[in-house]
């Protein structure tokens, strides 16, 4: 028979852990809250996404304590990870380059995409889009292009011809709401693979809207329109997949058929009517 662990004889914690007690306390009560929060009326796939977001924050809090503040010693940062008050194997990719504000270990596991590879949250922060901020923000990145068409889709009108493209001496404002910014972010978002999951679900269920702005959105394979790609062969590779192939539903995540025909297939309200 094991023995009894009694309060009393419980290891303290390292010294310094007074004066970040009441921080975590609050980061505990936030996630309680957010784990005992009603789910009625919330879309499958967002039930976490509190919770999600309280666990970085926590991290990062820890984190930063340790990393750049310098304001806690090894030996509390160890007794933190162990006592699970931060995410240790989130913190081990926040210490490899380029991982630096990975918002969660989901967008790296390979496994959770059709295509085997990472979220948008692993473009480098240079190349993203003015107020894309995605950090502390899980799952939410899916949802950032289908809200931006839904309160944009009047400039997208698959009868227009190209859309002009910005002066040549001026460089192209992205997250803006031209009709050229908004089709460029759209098309960019083409070199995301876990994306790419609900484009090809909804080619899918057929959209006919959606199959014809497919067709429409072939100009970006012109040269001038080109070179405004961040990564042109992918995109346009993407792009061409879309529109050539017909997509079968056991090559597609049932997570995210389940999502759309869950939530009404709301993502397809963005595209053209028509």
């Amino acid at each position: 028979m094991p023995a009894i662990r009694h309060a009393s004889k419980r290891k303290a914690p390292p010294v310094g852990f007074s004066d970040i007690e009441d921080d975590l306390l609050i980061f505990s009560n936030k996630m309680k809250d957010a784990e005992n929060a009603s789910t009625v009326n919330v879309p499958r796939h967002q039930v976490h996404w509190p919770i999600f977001q309280i666990s970085h924050q926590r991290s990062r809090y820890v984190y930063e304590l340790y990393y750049e503040k310098e304001a806690i010693s090894k030996e509390l940062y160890d007794y933190l990870l162990k006592n699970g008050y931060a995410d240790a194997m989130l913190i081990a990719k926040w210490k490899k380059t380029g991982y630096e504000k990975l918002c969660c270990l989901r967008c790296v596991q390979t496994k959770e995409t059709n295509f085997n590879s990472t979220c948008i949250c692993r473009v480098p922060k240079a190349q993203m889009k003015e107020n894309q901020n995605v950090e502390s923000q899980p799952e939410r990145k899916l949802e950032y292009h289908l809200e931006k068409g839904e309160r944009r889709k009047e400039t997208m009108d698959t009868n227009k011809t190209p859309p002009p493209l910005p002066p040549s001496n001026a460089e192209p404002k992205f997250g803006g709401f031209t009709r050229f910014e908004i089709e460029l972010e759209f098309v960019q978002s083409l070199a995301s693979p876990y994306y790419l999951n609900h484009l090809a679900t909804l080619k899918y269920l057929e959209n006919p809207a959606f199959v014809k702005y497919l067709e429409y959105l072939q100009y970006w394979s012109l040269p001038p329109y080109t070179k405004y790609l961040t990564y042109p062969g992918p995109t346009l590779k993407n792009l061409e997949l879309l529109q050539r192939e017909r997509f079968r539903r056991d090559i597609i995540d049932p997570s995210v058929v389940g999502r759309l025909v869950e939530e009404g297939r709301r993502a397809a309200v963005g595209w053209p009517s028509g």
